[in-house]
């Protein structure tokens, strides 16, 4: 046997055990944590990722948090085409993260495009015995405002705000003690001037938590909630905002009703709602038991609904009553009117007692509506939900649905993209047929 055999196993061998010592030796890249909230109103969603790695869906006032390796990364935020579904990029931005900084990235809403605004903070070690807080200010048409995060019962007449802030300014990160707080947000430098005031929340030591100011823009009647981010997101809004509440009149006779709120019958708070029309929302106490009831004009001694209701602080709501005189029912509608940027919205209300159930259709001008699928079902008085609807034209149809007969259409409608819409059928004089009353952006 020759030297150079002998020797060529041995060689494999030192061969394999320097890789096995290099492959020990190799450390991970250090990680750091990325969290993403979409503060942006007018996507109905975004779509986030690093790179070209998988989409993850983001919707309003919802974060993510993500795990990555220190480096630098280029990030995209996507949304669908509403016609062909295909992905449209409409931001990219690259952004270094290292390790010992966690980083919130808030997607906003900057008038003709969306942007983002990068908020830092050290890490905190799940052990630390305090906690970590910053702040944002991202709704646009908001004036500048004062930050307050205090325990419950606090004087801010005696206290100092978190932070003076404006639309994309920042509160530095900084520490405060584990327990109980509540967020109070007022005009800037008027303390007594309260704009948003939450209810008591804890937060827990060794959590750091970002707050955003972020817009509303029709999900609420009110200008803005505040967002907090740590490892789960949650929405805070106004617990001192009323409700607010529309009426929509689809009785059988078709004659006006008053609508009253709390036992308040002069004047009723929406007085002889006219048929088939909604009202404009008006503003209702919230968080508390009130008495409902709808009447004949004038006549409160005929209470043709009488129900008791609690309604959310800031939530709008839609009213629909229906059905024959002395015995109406109504049904009771929470509302989002956010305008998107890519679509309209388009909700279906029926009134129509003569026809037990009634599908409604959209299908393109000319299109065959015994192959389309129906978007609603609706049995008198009720509503849909809110769909979304491509801009365009299209062609609306109602059906029975026992008998599957067309009972009105086809009606041509246009939806414009940011619209906000509703139809409401009713009973037609034939007694076999609907008619249809086109509300909202329609008018």
């Amino acid at each position: 046997m020759t030297v150079r055999k002998l020797l060529f196993p041995f060689g494999i061998a030192l061969l394999a055990l320097g890789l096995s010592a290099c492959d020990t030796g190799r450390k991970a890249p250090p990680k750091t944590e990325v969290r993403v909230l979409n503060a942006v109103p007018r996507y109905a969603s975004l779509d986030y990722r690093r790179a070209e790695s998988t989409l993850t869906t983001i919707d309003f006032k919802v974060g993510n948090v993500f795990t990555y390796d220190e480096d630098t990364y280029k990030f995209n935020v996507e949304t669908a085409d509403p016609l062909t579904g295909a992905p449209q990029r409409i931001l990219s931005f690259e952004q270094k993260v290292l390790a010992g900084t966690t980083y919130t990235v808030v997607i906003y809403d900057a008038g003709d495009t969306i942007d983002r605004v990068v908020l830092e903070a050290p890490t905190v070690a799940r052990t630390a015995p305090d906690m970590q807080v910053q702040a944002v200010h991202v709704a646009k048409n908001l004036p500048p405002v004062d930050f307050y995060l205090t325990p419950p019962g606090t004087d801010l007449l005696a206290t100092a705000p978190l932070g003076t802030i404006g639309f994309l300014q920042q509160v530095a990160p900084r520490n405060l003690p584990a327990g109980p707080y509540e967020i109070t947000v007022t005009a800037a430098g008027d303390p007594s001037n309260v704009l948003l005031k939450s209810s008591v929340f804890t937060l827990d030591a060794g959590r750091s938590i970002s707050f955003s100011i972020a817009p509303d823009a029709g999900s609420s009647n009110q200008p803005f909630s505040v967002v907090a981010f740590g490892d789960v997101s949650n929405p805070f809004f106004n617990i001192n905002a009323p409700s607010s509440l529309r009426v929509i009149n689809a009785s059988a006779d078709q004659a006006p009703r008053d609508v009253a709120i709390g036992s308040q019958f002069s004047p009723p708070q929406f007085p002889a709602v006219p048929f088939p029309t909604a009202t404009p929302y008006g503003n209702i106490p919230a968080g508390v038991d009130l008495k409902i009831n709808v009447t004949p004009p004038g006549n409160p001694g005929t209470l043709e609904v009488d129900t008791n209701l609690t309604f959310a602080p800031t939530s709008l709501y839609t009213m629909i009553v229906g059905g024959n005189p002395g015995t109406l029912s109504y049904m009771m509608l929470l509302d989002d009117n956010r305008r998107y940027t890519q679509y309209g919205t388009l909700r279906f209300f029926s009134g129509a007692t003569q026809i037990p159930a009634i599908l409604f259709y959209l299908v393109p001008p000319g299109g065959d509506v015994e192959l389309a699928i129906p978007l609603a079902s609706i049995a008198a008085p009720g509503g849909s939900d809110q769909f979304p609807v491509p801009p365009g034209t299209y062609e609306l149809w109602l059906k029975g649905l026992d008998p599957l007969v067309v009972v009105a259409g086809p009606i041509p409608i246009t939806i414009n993209a940011g619209g906000v819409y509703g139809v409401l059928a009713t009973n037609n004089a034939s007694g076999v047929s609907a008619d249809v009353t086109l509300l909202d952006d329609f008018q």
